[in-house]
């Protein structure tokens, strides 16, 4: 008698699984430490919601998105104003897009930091 598993999982969802869990543990033991003073678990909540918005908006939201906007104005001024090949404007474009990141951690920080 074979045992064959109805549906698979793949090790991207057990890994999700397992921080989930593992976060959910890590709040469960918080709360339970400091349960008796709902004050400093407010403020301690406040601050890992406000760590997690700065984070996701300065590391990738807006970084991902100004990239994405100045490789997608990068490849179609390419296609108007070159008759270079696809890949040589597709490379071009990563090229363009890799070196404005020096230039846009600075005013992306301070801007999110505000």
């Amino acid at each position: 008698m074979d045992f064959e598993p109805k549906k698979s999982i793949n090790s991207s969802q057990v890994f999700n699984f397992v921080g989930l869990n593992s976060r959910c543990d890590d709040l469960h033991l918080f709360l339970k430490a400091h349960g008796e003073n709902p004050g400093k678990t407010t403020r301690v909540a406040v601050a890992v919601v406000d760590t997690f918005v700065w984070q996701a908006l300065a590391s990738v939201i807006i970084p991902g998105f100004t990239i994405n906007r100045v490789c997608a104005a990068s490849l179609y001024l390419l296609g108007k104003t070159t008759k270079w090949p696809l890949p040589v404007r597709k490379w071009t474009t990563t090229a363009i897009g890799l070196s404005t990141i020096p230039f846009i951690i600075t005013p992306i920080d301070r801007y999110v930091f505000v």
